[in-house]
């Protein structure tokens, strides 16, 4: 009853003031009056969790919302953990008619906590040890899902953003996890909405990523877009209006026109390549910078009509950006500034004037003038609206249709793939479980795709590929390389339990079943299991082993039966016959040349001996799999233990010079003292003196003991240039990466210049580059500290010569250098730490 009531306090307290927007064929559509939809909306970079919302977003949103008198309808919101609650956030936005899209993938930082080693990277594919998608990724998209269901204004879920910038390697990765979704709320969706899911990509050409070959006339970025929305599609099929396990939405995050463009030279191009797709367009981000303050020109295209056949193709889009959050300092996209970059900071409130520019747009160009839909309200979810426009003749590769039976045409590189694995049911967390999340029936009044729609989705049962029974999930079978679900399962694998099942709130039990090793292409009925706990099936009843599968009195009975037969022969017909003594023999009546009897149990044997050891093979690599997966997981849990620890060790020392320390420490004579990692901040000398700031700047950032810089650390001088590398009892020491910042030659860009720097007790010893070959050195043996904490050039110590000789040969791999001495004798020193000095910075010679 407990558990009961935990899984339904998800659902409580559920605003109902706006109806759901259902995705119809390439448009949006109110549930309840039919009206189209479009997105009349601003992007959201700052978290509105209950944490935050209430005190940092809540004023800012609700003065813009009252701007927009009504024409202000969507916020696309970047940042969702699903361990916080958004109540307050969703529930205020339906009172104020603001519907929402949401992320639903994470991003690499604290905020999402452990989710945020589970993002999709750009630059990894579906298969590689570090994959573009964890199997974490599902739950996290699950949990969001399910929590975002309840709310009506929930518009849908951006899968992912701009991950396939650059390339195609993550494609597989952001199509099996929409996949994955997808089929999962359906399966759910007698007790939750099935949310519209979308990607939002990048208005970019093909570049190729990091270690990609060179590709002859690489995609532009129109061409690029059809690519990827083929890619998307492919292999999937739309069942009344609706993609059954692929996008319903693709946004295009848009900066083409700029304050100078018209519709010929900027937009015309993205309707050309979007004519005749079958699934909603939209543009995820607009609104271009180059000019301030924007004057944002494309919005009675968006939104009018009369659009020259856009609001055809596209619903609407976001404006980009409303405030500061992860924008760089003198951004031009905030609409409204004043506030923190950070995403859990403070919301800017001062208007800009593109700010002032799109409320004008905005209340001047309304959305009216489009039919509504013509589907009756008992059957609105089998209705599908009329595609307006066909393919357009610039675009070849669309020429054959948008949805492909398949995708191994929608490719660039040779390498590129569409297709991976799915992650149901996979294993996620080091408890070995699959950290799937459970949906229980909701209250009364929540919607859900049954409600909606006055049925259920009609979800995929099997069809996935497979080689043995393993690869489908709870019982499924594997038939023809494809599989067929039993009992309460669907999805594509088998993997996701059907809500409306009977039982207890999708609560099964399912049973150990051995896996399907190995089934007869002859005889469907004919299938041999491995199960660990049976050694060889050798008390089975029915036919167990064929490597030779019966016992001689057996074989002996039908030898004796059928004269002139061989062993294998009688095999055979005791294999056609499933062990049948009489049915054997009645095989050698049907069969007109017994030779076909023994090749069926040869042919048999052989294709068995190679299904055990591809078996054998797939086990062994699955186990490595999992024990690697344990082993991440193990290691992350340790990380965020780690980090943990660490946060809560940090405390802070003030100085009295203004100086402060943030980081861990130690107690010594009561006194806190630095002692672990730790920055030490130091007045800002670049900015003047202020009466109400103390503006500070790193001095040091790394490793302390007790009060001394000791470890590896880095750090900064007044100009803000600075060396990284060891630190021994507050010195810097040995080799280490000297950093200033230096201008580009004719830019304003400031870009950093790495170069190796030596240290030895705090002393400047070299540049790395001055170590060429055939240079002269001495190699000291200290007789002194030279200890200070100022980290300048300092007076040379007193010290003994140890060896002189000359570079000969340098090992980068080993960072090692060969040294003729003297007296001939040669050797491999390691500079780093040594007290060394150069006597002659060229070469002398060779030898």
């Amino acid at each position: 009853m407990l558990l009961r009531l935990t899984l339904l306090a998800v659902f409580a307290n559920v605003v109902m003031a706006l109806a759901p927007i259902l995705v119809r064929g390439n448009k949006l559509f109110n549930a309840e009056t039919g009206d189209r939809f479009f997105m009349r909306g601003m992007t959201y970079e700052y978290d509105v969790s209950d944490e935050n919302y209430a005190n940092k977003s809540k004023a800012a949103i609700a003065r813009a919302v009252k701007d927009f008198n009504g024409t202000l309808n969507t916020l696309r919101v970047y940042n969702v953990n699903p361990e916080k609650s958004y109540k307050e956030f969703m529930s205020d936005m339906a009172d104020e008619g603001i519907y929402v899209m949401l992320s639903a993938s994470p991003s690499n930082v604290a905020y999402y906590g452990s989710y945020q080693w589970s993002t999709i990277r750009k630059d990894s594919n579906a298969d590689s040890e570090d994959s573009c998608y964890k199997s974490y990724l599902l739950n996290y998209g699950k949990r969001i899902a399910l929590m975002f269901s309840q709310y009506n204004n929930t518009l849908g879920l951006v899968m992912a953003n701009e991950v396939m910038q650059a390339s195609l390697r993550p494609a597989a990765c952001v199509k099996q996890y929409i996949a994955d979704l997808k089929n999962w709320m359906r399966g759910k969706s007698a007790n939750m909405r099935v949310l519209p899911l979308a990607y939002a990509a990048a208005d970019s050409s093909y570049a190729g990523s990091s270690g990609d070959p060179p590709v002859a006339n690489a995609p532009a970025a129109d061409e690029y877009a059809i690519i990827k929305i083929q890619g998307l599609l492919c292999g999937d099929t739309m069942v009344d209006g609706v993609m059954q396990q692929s996008i319903d939405m693709y946004l295009i995050n848009e900066y083409r026109w700029c304050n100078s463009n018209n519709f010929g030279n900027s937009y015309s191009r993205i309707l050309a390549l979007a004519k005749g797709v079958p699934i909603v367009m939209g543009l995820g981000e607009y609104g271009c910078d180059l000019v301030s303050p924007r004057k944002w020109e494309m919005i009675p295209y968006l939104f009018d009509n009369s659009s020259e056949g856009f609001t055809n193709v596209y619903s609407g889009g976001f404006a980009y950006s409303f405030g500061e959050a992860t924008l760089p300092a003198g951004s031009k996209f905030p609409l409204f500034t004043g506030g923190d970059s950070s995403i859990t900071g403070n919301v800017g409130t001062t208007p800009t004037a593109s700010y002032t520019n799109l409320l004008d747009k905005f209340t001047t160009n309304p959305t009216k003038g489009f039919p509504v839909a013509a589907w009756k309200p008992e059957s609105k979810c089998d209705w599908t609206p009329p595609i307006t426009t066909t393919v357009d003749p610039s675009n070849k590769r669309a020429q054959s249709g948008w949805i492909l039976p398949t995708c191994d045409s929608v490719k660039i590189q040779p390498t590129d793939t569409w297709v991976t694995k799915t992650r149901e049911g996979m294993v996620c967390n080091n408890q070995g479980g699959t950290c799937d999340v459970s949906v229980p029936s909701p209250p009364s009044g929540v919607p859900t795709n049954k409600a909606i729609c006055n049925r259920a989705d009609n979800v995929t049962m099997g069809g996935g590929t497979c080689v043995t029974k393993g690869d489908c999930k709870n019982g499924g079978s594997c038939n023809n390389g494809q599989c067929k679900c039993s009992l309460c399962y669907s999805g594509p694998n088998c993997g996701v339990s059907i809500a409306s099942c009977s039982g207890s709130n999708n609560v099964s039990v399912v049973l150990f079943k051995p896996v399907t090793m190995y089934q007869s292409k002859w005889d469907s009925q004919l299938e041999f299991a491995f199960d660990p706990f049976k050694e060889y099936y050798k008390d089975h009843p029915t036919l167990a082993w064929p490597e030779f599968p019966y016992k001689h009195r057996v074989l002996n009975l039908v030898l004796s039966r059928v004269p002139n037969s061989t062993c294998l022969q009688a095999a055979g017909a005791l294999l056609i016959g499933r062990g049948d003594v009489n049915k054997a023999i009645g095989t050698f009546q049907v069969f007109a040349d017994w030779v076909d009897i023994e090749k069926r149990f040869n042919d048999e044997r052989q294709a068995f001996r190679l299904a055990k050891k591809a078996y054998i093979i797939e086990s062994t690599q699955r186990v490595r799999q999992e024990l690697n997966a344990f082993k991440k997981r193990d290691e992350l849990a340790a990380e965020v233990a780690k980090n943990a620890t660490y946060l809560s060790s940090i405390k802070a020392i003030r100085y009295s010079n203004g100086d402060k320390y943030e980081g861990q420490v130690v107690q010594r004579d009561n006194v806190m003292i630095p002692d672990g990692k730790g920055t030490l901040f130091v007045r800002d000398k670049t900015k003047p003196p202020d009466p109400f700031q103390i503006h500070t700047t790193p001095k040091y950032i790394g490793f302390w003991l007790q009060g001394l810089k000791h470890g590896k650390g880095q750090y900064f001088w007044d100009d803000k240039s600075s060396w990284e590398g060891a630190f021994i009892a507050d010195e810097m020491s040995g080799k280490g990466v000297f950093r200033e910042y230096v201008n580009e030659d004719d830019e304003d860009q400031v870009v950093p210049e790495e170069k190796v720097r030596y240290f030895y007790k705090g002393r400047h010893i070299c540049w790395g580059h001055e170590l060429q070959l055939n240079s002269r050195l001495h190699i000291y043996i200290s007789n002194n500290s030279t200890y200070t904490t100022k980290m300048q050039y300092l007076v040379k110590p007193n010290r003994q010569i140890s060896m002189e000789g000359s570079i000969v040969q340098y090992d980068s791999t080993k960072d090692l250098h060969y040294i003729r001495l003297n007296d001939a004798s040669e050797k491999w020193v390691s500079l780093n730490g040594l007290d060394f000095e150069l006597v002659v910075l060229k070469p002398i010679g060779s030898y």
